[in-house]
């Protein structure tokens, strides 16, 4: 089983566009901080994140005495040269504790990441592999991600339109 750590956007967007439930169905294990949730504010979106949390899809992760140190040298090394949040900064924190993978749709936060040799990767990540593990039909992920340009102004439209490109040439064969 795969691990990844999901930052507060990927739990936003993917409870914007429908997604996040199909995140049980999936062999990987979600973890984030709990300064991740606290974060969320939007009902719409924090009460599907809970039940994750709940049923045990989505793991929380709170500091120990010597993590809590590492993150508060990690955030001041930040502050000085970048605008990284404290919210970055914890699931860097736990993306390099696990080894694992971080999904995030912050390009600044994947660079930082990559930079200390955390693999870093977005939503289309996970929605490609959603796809490519038969999660969610290709037709209905053309929905999903139509509805993320609708609901993310920030969303990489030129990527999202590619993939949306490829799935459709998956459903006319």
């Amino acid at each position: 089983m795969e691990l990844i750590v999901n930052d507060t956007n990927i739990l936003i967007d993917l409870a914007n566009i429908g997604l996040l439930d199909h995140c049980r169905k999936m062999d990987i294990s979600f973890h984030t901080t709990d300064i991740v949730i606290a974060e969320l504010k939007n009902p719409k979106q924090k009460e599907p994140v809970e039940r994750l949390i709940r049923d045990g899809v989505l793991h929380v992760d709170s500091f120990t005495g010597p993590e809590v140190m590492q993150f508060v040298l990690l955030y001041t090394e930040y502050s000085m040269i970048s605008n990284l949040t404290p919210v970055d900064c914890s699931v860097m924190i736990l993306a390099e504790k696990y080894k694992c993978r971080l999904l995030t749709s912050d390009q600044k936060l994947k660079r930082h990441a990559r930079d200390r040799h955390i693999e870093a990767n977005g939503l289309l990540w996970l929605t490609d592999k959603m796809v490519d593990e038969d999660v969610v039909e290709p037709i209905a992920m053309i929905e999903h991600l139509q509805k993320w340009l609708e609901t993310n102004e920030r969303a990489p439209h030129k990527h999202i339109m590619e993939r949306i490109d490829k799935y459709w040439k998956g459903v006319k064969r």
